[in-house]
């Protein structure tokens, strides 16, 4: 009797001990998620500001334009950019978020519309990954890439 109580009670322990790491890792990626959503937020209002403070200050990162790898947050570039006509408005779908320790994998589908300086605007699906590293100011992006889905995988 004394064996089977201290198995139950070590089961128990493990159990309990294993719940709550998958709950803080459940929060954790709750918190990336909201990371993701308020910048993406921010992004579609113009608010160039708030935007950026969702960004490491060495991000790195691929753009829509087919640019080089883009280095660093330039705000007056970003905020250029907007002045000029540019305007996004687009939405997170798809999102998935895997947490290593202090960095988050993100995966999402962004879908909407992106009117650009001169008034073309391209509507449609995007293919959006980013990693994110937790700092004691939240979940920062340090890299990400954008990218146009193929129309055949738009539908």
């Amino acid at each position: 009797m004394n064996r089977n109580r201290a198995i139950s009670i070590c089961l128990m322990i493990f159990v309990l001990g294993f719940s709550s790491i998958l709950l803080g890792q459940d929060k954790e990626v709750a918190d990336v998620e909201a990371a993701l959503n308020a910048a993406l937020q921010a992004y579609n209002a113009g608010e160039v500001e708030k935007f950026a403070a969702h960004f490491h200050s060495d991000v790195r990162g691929y753009f829509l334009d087919g640019s080089p790898i883009r280095e660093g947050m330039s705000v007056d570039n970003v905020q250029g950019l907007f002045d000029q006509g540019y305007k996004p408005n687009l939405t997170a779908e798809t999102t998935q978020v895997s947490i290593h320790g202090d960095i988050a994998l993100v995966t999402a589908t962004m879908t909407g519309s992106i009117t650009w300086p001169g008034g073309k605007t391209d509507k449609g699906k995007w293919r959006h990954t980013e990693v994110r590293q937790k700092t004691d100011d939240g979940w920062k992006v340090i890299h990400y890439h954008l990218s146009a889905q193929a129309m055949a995988e738009q539908h």
